[in-house]
């Protein structure tokens, strides 16, 4: 696998995450999310290890109907994965003029 020549992390991402049973598996362990959630790390998993913008991460989640405070729920979803992952080796970036991002521990 290949790693950045900076930090060492992997550059492919070797996380799971199964939209229909809100499953994900990383690094030979599985665990549940809610299904948001799933749709969200989903997202931002197949851009890895590069940063999703705000509106493009809200398309890939609600498509063209987004909820009327979608930013706010963004923000919440990656407060939550990063509780998450901080059992499971991975977090999420936000830079807030950029998007969000994966980063694998």
């Amino acid at each position: 696998m290949d790693k950045c020549p900076v930090c060492q992390r992997p550059l492919e991402s070797n996380l799971d995450v199964d939209l229909n049973s809100n499953q994900v598996t990383y690094k030979g362990k599985t665990f549940y999310i809610q299904p948001r959630q799933a749709e969200f790390l989903y997202a931002i998993n197949e851009k890895h290890p590069y940063m999703v913008p705000h509106d493009e991460l809200s398309l890939m989640i609600w498509g063209k109907n987004p909820p009327r405070l979608w930013d706010n729920q963004l923000t919440v979803y990656a407060s939550r994965l990063r509780k998450i992952g901080e059992k499971h080796g991975f977090t999420v970036v936000c830079r807030r003029d950029e998007g969000y991002k994966l980063v694998l521990l």
